[in-house]
């Protein structure tokens, strides 16, 4: 029978292996999907405005390093002491899990990315979680710009009901108080004031993934429509998660 020491021995070489194996994965399988799909993007790209074509890959870069810095702010929000650097090399090989099957493997990736570098388990995947959920919770106020640029048809009615509420949900003591518990975290460090501001810190990220993907479409089409694509994007993203 095998000691407990040994079975944590064999426990950490497999998350270990796994902290490798899951990004290569997900590359293999993204070059796969590129190559597979090459031949119509280059000519899809064929007469793109190259300037609107860069704005929009140096701003969906800017969206994913937002997408870190908000993981980094949940951490920071749980009184995990860890630097944006630290947190972003964490972030961005963990991503990369979201291209295994599964829909859950780029949580794995970075929580035991930094669980490995002596964050507690328990509280990182609860960070990880509530990034999630903040980002949803911060859904609303893009919606309202929606309206505001005329473009409603863009949002299913379900997601603005659905969005909001979740919204409300995310701020209510009690639920606050029970995610605490579930998590093991202090309670004072979730209170509705702190976590209200960090919802209102996702925004620049939705902005960012609606700005990309507004200037990748327009680059390529001169009839696209960059706000109604880009709310649409938004829309599509929060549906995804």
């Amino acid at each position: 029978m095998r000691s407990p020491d040994r079975w944590r021995s064999w426990g950490g070489a497999s998350l270990r292996i796994l902290n490798w194996l899951l990004p290569l994965t997900g590359f293999t399988l993204l070059a796969a999907i590129v190559a597979k799909h090459g031949r119509e993007a280059r000519d899809a790209l064929s007469d793109a405005n190259i300037v609107l074509l860069a704005a929009g890959i140096a701003t969906a870069v800017v969206a994913m390093a937002l997408v870190g810095l908000a993981w980094h702010g949940t951490l920071r929000l749980l009184d995990v002491q860890v630097s944006r650097s630290a947190a972003l090399r964490w972030f961005a090989p963990g991503q990369l899990g979201k291209y295994v099957p599964g829909g859950f493997w780029q949580i794995v990736g970075q929580a035991e990315r930094a669980a490995q570098r002596g964050v507690p388990r328990r509280t990182v995947y609860g960070a990880t979680v509530l990034s999630t959920a903040l980002l949803l919770a911060s859904v609303p106020p893009m919606i309202v710009l929606g309206f505001a640029l005329g473009e409603p048809r863009e949002i299913p009615l379900w997601l603005v009901v659905t969005s909001f509420g979740f919204t409300v949900l995310m701020v209510e003591p009690h639920v606050l108080r029970r995610a605490a518990q579930w998590f093991g975290i202090r309670p004072d460090l979730v209170s509705s004031a702190r976590v209200a501001k960090a919802i209102a810190l996702g925004a620049p990220v939705w902005l960012a993934v609606g700005a990309s993907t507004g200037l990748v479409a327009r680059s390529v089409s001169d009839n696209a429509s960059p706000s109604a694509i880009g709310v649409a994007a938004i829309a599509a993203w929060a549906c995804g998660i």
